[in-house]
């Protein structure tokens, strides 16, 4: 296992961030060794939540944000008729051990995921690539 550190600019000030990278064999240049970082396998997981009870994972989402974790992503698909209100949210997750962190999420296949769905949390871009915006 190699870390890399990572600057991470707050409020609170600079502070180092270590990160655990996954590394390709690289090009040596001048008898040093570079080496390139793998892109992050990520895992998608769903959890139905009732009425706006799923504001506490979106707050560890913002947290996790907010210390530097890159490539999260939460989209949500109401429920239909009677179960309006209760809510089916997706998760993105850059690394499988985050799991952990929401419990009730259990990991599903990406072929699992709906055509339409709202974002809650993500880069849009990413968003509109995999989703179409549901329509009220």
């Amino acid at each position: 296992m190699i870390l890399l550190p990572r600057l991470i600019v707050s409020n609170a000030g600079l502070r180092i961030n270590w990160l655990n990278a996954q590394l390709l064999p690289g090009l040596s240049i001048d008898n040093r060794v570079c080496a390139r970082r793998r892109p992050p396998m990520g895992i998608w997981a769903k959890r139905d939540f009732v009425d706006q009870s799923y504001l506490d994972c979106h707050e560890l989402m913002l947290r996790q944000s907010l210390e530097g974790l890159d490539g999260l992503m939460m989209v949500a698909t109401p429920g239909d008729g009677d179960d309006y209100n209760r809510p089916t949210i997706y998760i993105y997750l850059p690394e499988a051990e985050l799991l952990a962190t929401y419990p009730g999420f259990e990991e599903i296949n990406e072929t699992s995921l709906p055509e339409e769905a709202v974002l809650i949390h993500g880069d849009k871009a990413v968003f509109s690539a995999r989703f179409r915006y549901r329509r009220s």
